[in-house]
């Protein structure tokens, strides 16, 4: 399945190239946008494209599977498939995508600490969060506590120094990162 994450998505799907021949002035191909799997029958079309490449509509639900089908059939007097004669019309694939919201990340961007523990402090929106270290002094061992997972959570060291932290939010394949730096004394 193809994800579409919904921050500054205008156009989705992608120009199809594929092997059937069209060359029959009575055929033509269509791209159909549903949320049904065209497959499995015809249903109501919430879109169509010429090439396969459709634009984005806000009244389109996050997290709900819709199906982008390419569908080649006779060609009617309007330009328009003829769908009411299933024998003159070949479905050709039906491809499952979903919209899913843009997560968002924030951390603390600097801070200073004394002592080997420091309280780590994150938000996170439409999403699960993750502590990765990026940087650290070499040889230094570190732990999350109670784990990497809490954005408020406490990074324990055994090297005092300068640590590059990134707070990583996921949301299927969409993702957002914050970074913090701790210089910790």
């Amino acid at each position: 399945m193809t994800e579409y994450c919904l921050k500054n998505l205008t156009k989705f799907g992608k120009e199809f190239d594929d092997t059937l021949n069209t060359s029959n002035l009575n055929v033509k191909r269509t791209f159909l946008l549903t949320d049904y799997n065209t497959a499995k029958g015809v249903t109501t079309f919430l879109d169509t494209s010429k090439n396969g490449v459709f634009n984005y509509n806000p009244s389109l639900i996050t997290g709900k599977t819709y199906y982008i089908s390419s569908v080649v059939g006779e060609q009617l007097l309007n330009g328009t498939i003829n769908f009411q004669s299933p024998q003159k019309c070949l479905l050709i694939a039906c491809k499952p995508i979903r919209f899913l919201d843009a997560p968002t990340a924030a951390s603390t961007p600097y801070a200073k600490v004394c002592g080997k523990v420091a309280q780590l402090n994150a938000t996170s929106t439409n999403g699960i969060g993750k502590w990765v270290v990026v940087i650290k002094p070499t040889n230094a061992t570190y732990q999350f506590l109670p784990n990497e997972n809490d954005p408020n959570a406490q990074l324990s060291v055994s090297v005092k120094g300068t640590y590059v932290l990134r707070w990583i939010v996921t949301n299927g394949s969409c993702s957002d990162s914050s970074e913090s730096i701790l210089n910790i004394l």
